[in-house]
């Protein structure tokens, strides 16, 4: 994840009513990650290669795949949105600063959230003494009525001997939020990373929750029930829209007992399917309260 969701941070389908369940719609085609696939690349030997999640179970917002190892070249697995894929296709390097990503509306105006699985059940396994680490998780980007204004990080990490990683299994959040640059572009207003680590239930399964505070612009989380509180960054705008992308990276350890594995991804977003207890007033994306 640090070569591939760190490099895309600093760079959301139809709103449901309460009486409806409240979705996401990971509906990126094959076709539509190579065509960002193409617009990324440049030079030979720089080239990074997207490909889709193999499992995608719309239905329940998930995906599931095996971890690879590649020792010739830099491959990407996306669960992400048509939406998505066409916005970074266009603006892959630099981001305008007044241009937005339309996916999916937020219909609240107060605070906000949505939760996150991480199947990590094969993933329990001895690494022994080797040197290795390995993360994988969702990028979500926020958008107000100007701008891009969140990029936000969840990855599940697992590090074994691994200078500047946490021993054992992790989630990192990290966020940046944006301001323009005062050329026409984006540039960070406020970033920061906290990295907590977490104890993996008995069926696999770590759950990360986000609410994001309309009023105050800052971002909370919660791992597997427990409060974190916010981070410290603050939006300069109130979001619009909202956009999911999972990513299932490769493993770039040879030998190593992660490769083959097979790890998993869910996005929550109605609230009769949320486990959390959130700040008072808060709504899942469509508006509902909880």
């Amino acid at each position: 994840m640090k070569k591939i969701i760190l490099a895309t941070i600093v760079g959301v389908s139809g709103m449901s009513n309460s009486f409806a369940e409240c979705t996401y719609n990971f509906d990126a085609s094959v076709q539509d990650l190579k065509t960002l696939e193409a617009s990324l690349n440049s030079p030979t030997g720089l080239q990074r290669y997207i490909e889709q999640v193999s499992n995608i179970n719309n239905a329940n917002q998930s995906g599931y795949d095996l971890i690879r190892y590649y020792s010739d070249k830099n491959v990407d697995i996306y669960l992400t949105s048509k939406k998505y894929t066409q916005f970074k296709t266009q603006y892959h390097t630099k981001t305008p600063d007044n241009v937005i990503l339309v996916d999916k509306p937020i219909a609240s105006s107060d605070i906000f959230v949505q939760e996150f699985i991480f199947d990590v059940s094969n993933l329990q396994v001895n690494l022994g003494t080797a040197s290795q680490m390995y993360e994988y998780g969702f990028l979500i980007t926020g958008s107000s009525q100007n701008k891009i204004e969140l990029a936000l990080n969840i990855a599940f990490t697992k590090g074994n001997n691994y200078s500047g990683v946490m021993n054992g299994d992790s989630i990192n959040v990290l966020g940046v939020t944006n301001k323009s640059d005062g050329t026409g572009y984006l540039a960070p207003l406020s970033a920061a990373r906290n990295t907590n680590p977490v104890e993996v239930p008995a069926d696999g399964k770590v759950r990360v929750g986000i609410y994001v505070n309309q009023n105050t612009k800052q971002v909370g989380y919660i791992v597997n029930g427990t409060n974190y509180g916010y981070l410290n960054i603050t939006m300069e705008n109130k979001l619009s829209y909202i956009s999911f992308t999972g990513v299932i990276n490769q493993n770039h350890f040879a030998n190593s007992a992660l490769t083959g594995k097979t790890v998993g991804l869910q996005l929550i977003t109605d609230k009769s399917k949320m486990q959390f207890t959130y700040p008072t007033g808060s709504k899942d994306i469509c508006g509902v309260a909880l």
